[in-house]
């Protein structure tokens, strides 16, 4: 389990990802913030924004996550994240964490395997 956090524009947001170290995938996500805004930002912690993340096969290199908000993909990645309209820095600092994660999963696993 690893525990990242980024700032946002009106808070911290704290994700936490649970990722199995063989495949390098995230088995589950729950993120967590103080002042996002009601009814845009907020929406990141919603189960059906969360679960986009859920079984991804994920590259450790490059874009892992990209972006699509309102049918247009604005950032390239080999995961396509939909993205919450009116919340752009929100959902961008969450698709960043994810990417976090993933590297941090990554080090810790090839330590591991030393």
């Amino acid at each position: 389990m690893l525990i990242v956090g980024d700032k946002s524009l009106c808070s911290t947001i704290w994700a936490m990802y649970l990722i199995d170290r063989s495949s390098t995938t995230i088995k589950k996500v729950e993120i967590y913030y103080k002042a996002e805004i009601s009814g845009l930002g907020a929406e990141i912690s919603n189960a059906e924004f969360e679960e986009q993340f859920i079984n991804l096969p994920i590259p450790i290199s490059g874009h892992s996550f990209g972006l699509k908000q309102d049918e247009e993909i604005i950032i390239q990645g080999e995961n396509i994240i939909d993205g919450i309209s009116g919340a752009t820095l929100s959902v961008n600092a969450v698709r960043k964490l994810a990417a976090v994660a993933l590297q941090l999963a990554k080090h810790v696993s090839e330590a591991g395997n030393r």
